[in-house]
């Protein structure tokens, strides 16, 4: 699966493209949406930056499937973890 990093800071002119990052969801950023994580985690690999995901708010964009695999899918917008793959 593929992702864009929204963090301009991480994309760092571009040196983490084709990096593979391990993601998981650890929580909630809605009030109302107390347990959008699946217990589940994801691999993806960057392939673009994000210049609309809000400047480092949005650390990863990742597309719909590898966000349904972590989290509820109308959650939209989900805290997680990441480690970089190597």
């Amino acid at each position: 699966m593929v992702a864009k990093v929204g963090s301009k800071s991480l994309w760092d002119n571009g040196s983490i493209c084709g990096k593979k990052f391990n993601i998981t969801c650890t929580g909630e950023t809605n009030k109302y949406l107390l347990h959008p994580c699946t217990g589940k985690y994801v691999v993806v690999k960057i392939v673009d930056y994000c210049p609309e995901c809000y400047d480092d708010a949005t650390t990863f964009h990742l597309h719909e499937k590898a966000f349904e695999t972590i989290s509820l899918l109308y959650a939209f917008d989900v805290k997680i973890d990441y480690v970089q793959i190597k």
